[in-house]
């Protein structure tokens, strides 16, 4: 009883660091059963999608990516609030609204799919109401999950190519108005539904799915455990325990924060218990945790993107990333050793593993 007492103490003081510091989970909790009921199956339904074209194969590259789109913004607005001040419990009319456009777009990519391709680029009226539908969707979804930093970025890109031609010297085009941007944009392939996308709706998402799935199933505490009982009891046991913990779920989880949260509140306060200064111990969770992006089978999403763009299979990324990651654990490992043997800090008492 008192150990899961503990364990849910460790759960709640979890879900607080992440409320605080984590950007992307800022997000709406419904109180009612109706919109969370709505989301549940909201979500089932867009996982059963891309678990069901992985295996039978994706529609058309326009189409697939348009949907995946589609499903990632709508449940952007019906998350992720306009502002952090505004009410997280309930579902506000103008974002309602702002979910279902989300799904229209893709609805008219699907409907419209064969003349699209038999203009061949040359979009007519509707074409270009929908494409700045959805770059405005596509923008302020960015602004609430990201900040207004990527939003911004994206705006002064989009203001060059319509007002580059007035620029004098090097960095001066021929210039492009509304229409060849929605063009590109929306109706291609290189545009918002451009090699990313691609990537996330074929690969990203379905690894993101296991690594949640996996740490639900309580595989944190697991690897803490392993942890525990590999390293807990050499020198500096409790630092190499952290790094351990941090790497093996790093490989599987997708978010560095996430990591540092969920072996952090229980390595942190080991480390600082057994003489490692809180700086030193707040470094180490860090470091340990963002290395878990690099290291296999589930890796950041920049490999994913890699291996789409240059040709080769994600397995032999992993092959290839495999060394590089393993020796950074074992520097941060050989770093926490000699820092043990400087200090004399012995490791965990086997009484208390």
């Amino acid at each position: 009883m008192a150990e899961m007492k503990m364990e849910e103490k460790l759960a709640l003081q979890q879900a607080d660091i992440i409320e605080k510091y984590d950007r992307e989970q800022k997000t709406r909790s419904f109180d009612g059963k109706g919109m969370a009921r709505l989301l549940y199956w909201a979500c089932i339904a867009i996982s059963l999608y891309h678990f069901i074209t992985s295996y039978v194969g994706a529609p058309a590259t326009l189409k697939h990516r348009s949907l995946h789109v589609g499903m990632m913004l709508f449940l952007s607005f019906i998350l992720y609030p306009v502002s952090g001040r505004a009410d997280r419990k309930k579902l506000p009319l103008y974002d309602a609204v702002l979910a279902l456009l989300s799904l229209s777009v893709p609805l008219y990519v699907w409907a419209d799919y064969p003349n699209i391709i038999a203009r061949a680029g040359i979009i007519n009226t509707m074409d270009l109401v929908v494409g700045t539908v959805l770059v405005l969707l596509v923008m302020e979804a960015s602004r609430r999950i990201s900040g207004w930093p990527l939003t911004l970025l994206a705006s002064v890109f989009i203001l060059y190519g319509l007002f580059g031609k007035n620029i004098p010297g090097m960095f001066a085009h021929r210039g492009y108005d509304w229409d060849s941007l929605v063009n590109q944009f929306f109706i291609s392939t290189d545009g918002i539904y451009g090699t990313s996308v691609g990537v996330a709706a074929s690969y990203i998402f379905l690894f993101i799915l296991f690594g949640e799935v996996m740490n639900r199933c309580g595989m944190g505490k697991f690897f803490n455990d392993i942890a525990l009982a590999l390293a807990g009891g050499s020198m500096g046991g409790p630092a190499k325990v952290a790094v351990i913990a941090s790497g093996f779920l790093g490989s599987i989880n997708g978010s560095a924060i996430a990591n540092v949260v969920t072996t952090g509140t229980f390595t942190i306060p080991l480390m600082k218990k057994t003489g490692y200064s809180k700086e030193f111990a707040g470094a180490v969770e860090a470091t340990a945790s963002v290395g878990g992006q690099i290291l296999p089978p589930v890796m950041g999403a920049a490999a994913f993107i890699m291996a789409e763009m240059i040709g080769i299979s994600y397995s032999r990324i992993i092959v290839y990333a495999a060394i590089p990651a393993i020796l950074y654990y074992v520097g941060i490992i050989i770093q926490v050793h000699l820092r043990a043997l400087k200090k004399d800090l012995h490791g965990i008492p086997k009484e208390e593993l």
